[in-house]
């Protein structure tokens, strides 16, 4: 199979050209957010694979112009300034009852930040929480009111819920608001309306920047407001801006697009599906896409010789337990004894559990398909819950090599069938290396169908090992002359425009590829 393959993966840790996060309440910067933030949020089996953050430096040649966006200087404020602006914005936009007797709880963070609590009794009272900077600007505002709730009135006054979020940021934002771009994101057909605040710099889109605030269009109050507004210094785009034609074929000429079998059922069709809203980020100078991973690890030997697989299957319940032993004691070398096995039915598939406790207090759980006893699920029991400490990871390389051995250990037949190529990531916070070998079948990846497997970053143990594998899929054929086409059809539904990202205090400029047509 190709050594280059970067498809997009649907499940944990697989080759990724961009991720895709769900967007929060008003607030829809999804996947370029979090890039930004070098992550990968894909979620299986409750594991989170942390990506390196993206370390693009700026040029600093002598044709580059930047222009300096930091604020102007302001007076400094005291608590009670903060406290007086607090109970001024509850009171006259969240419309909180607040008296003299109101306690009131200010404390002055490390950072500058003031950090305002207001109890309100009755009805109508709860906790407002309301955070200022040093300069007397409002970095966000809560309501302990409802996010949701049925409207009495069949109409939702988006115009004059606009009206009220202007009054707000002209006096609180007056800086910002020229530059602020306010976007509807959410509406259910209740009286909860959030909008995105879009931080804009020459009419283009600053990701990663802006917030986002809520309104009670019925009572017309606000709920919520959060912003981030940063001091970056942006690089002029003279010269430099690209048209989506342009872009459109420098994504042709990468190999960041590669088709993939998505499944209907059983039935798996070709496409270039990745996602529901995926991107494809340029670097205008470069007229490249960019790329926030490091060289990608894969095998080049078999590494099926020399490992050798599990002596021996289950083929009754009462084999379960030994076989159970050996799994866990050729996975982590400790040696345990068997409780007993268990039947359970999850999502519709009956399982044979068995668990292994060590010596140690450990346990093991492994999990069988209780008709062909294959093996479907090993894992150690409360891993995710261990934190990391202050100890220092082991590289990548080495638990990517722990992955595949314990790949070859339980899934060797699988291993022909599968795409080893993996990118590497700095661990953030996170105590576990995460991997997903998606299948493959005639070199194409297959939505899906995978073999995932967890390492533990300090130690270097396995942790789980999970395989999702349908063998009753059937493929349509993928010649050459239908993958192109199909490849066509994909670049053609693109739309793109222009972004700037902020990298170590610079905004740089970028075009963003979506597909939207999906």
């Amino acid at each position: 199979m190709s050594k280059k393959k970067k498809i997009i993966p649907l499940a944990i840790g697989t080759a990724l050209i961009l991720t895709i996060i769900p967007s929060s309440l008003g607030y829809a910067e999804e996947s370029i957010g979090a890039m930004l933030r070098g992550k990968q949020d894909y979620t299986q089996l409750n594991n989170q694979v942390k990506v390196e953050k993206a370390k693009k430096s700026i040029s600093e040649s002598a044709n580059t112009i930047f222009k300096n966006e930091k604020n102007n200087k302001k007076d400094l404020i005291s608590k009670q300034d903060a406290e007086k602006i607090s109970r001024e914005v509850l009171e006259d936009y969240f419309k909180a009852n607040i008296s003299n007797d109101t306690p009131v709880k200010v404390e002055e963070k490390a950072d500058g930040i003031f950090e305002i609590t207001v109890d309100v009794n009755g009805d109508k009272g709860g906790r407002y929480k309301v955070k200022i900077d040093k300069y007397g600007s409002i970095k966000s505002a809560y309501s302990p009111s409802k996010t949701e709730s049925v409207s009495k009135n069949s109409s939702i006054n988006v115009n004059e819920s606009k009206k009220l979020i202007n009054e707000f940021l002209k006096k609180y934002e007056a800086d910002k608001i020229n530059d602020i771009n306010i976007i509807l994101t959410k509406n259910n057909h209740n009286n909860i309306l959030n909008f995105k605040l879009q931080r804009l710099h020459n009419n283009i889109e600053v990701v990663e920047e802006g917030g986002s605030i809520s309104v009670d269009s019925e009572d017309m109050k606000l709920l919520s407001f959060d912003i981030s507004w940063s001091n970056a210094i942006f690089e002029e785009e003279v010269g430099k801006k690209i048209n989506k034609k342009e872009a459109v074929n420098i994504l042709r000429k990468s190999d960041a697009i590669l088709p993939l079998y998505v499944g209907y059922g059983n039935k798996y069709i070709l496409d270039f599906k990745l996602s529901t809203d995926e991107e494809y980020i340029i670097d205008v100078n470069k007229r490249a896409i960019k790329d926030i991973f490091k060289d990608a690890y894969t095998v080049k030997e078999n590494i099926s010789s020399g490992i050798k697989n599990l002596t021996n299957t289950p083929k009754t319940k009462k084999e379960v337990e030994s076989v159970s032993l050996d799994i866990i004691k050729r996975l982590t070398g400790k040696d345990g004894r068997a409780l007993p096995i268990k039947v359970i039915n999850e999502n519709g598939t009956n399982l044979i559990r068995s668990i292994i406790a060590t010596k140690s207090g450990e346990r093991y759980y492994v999990e069988y398909d209780a008709k062909s006893f294959e093996v479907l699920n090993i894992y150690k029991y409360g891993y995710e819950t261990v934190e990391r400490g202050n100890f220092k990871p082991i590289e990548f390389k080495d638990a990517y090599k722990k992955a595949i051995t314990a790949m070859a250990l339980i899934y060797n037949k699988e291993l022909k069938n599968i795409n080893l190529n993996q990118n590497e990531y700095e661990l953030s916070d996170s105590r576990v290396y995460s991997f997903n070998f998606n299948r493959v079948y005639n070199d194409i990846d297959v939505k899906d169908q995978y073999i995932s497997v967890n390492v533990d970053a300090i130690t270097g143990e396995i942790l789980s090992v999970f395989i999702e594998w349908n063998k009753n899929s059937k493929f349509d054929d993928a010649n050459k002359k239908t993958v192109e086409n199909k490849r066509e059809k994909y670049l053609e539904s693109l739309e793109g425009e222009h972004v700037y990202i902020n990298e170590n205090g610079r905004g740089k400029l970028y075009y963003v590829l979506k597909n939207k047509s999906y």
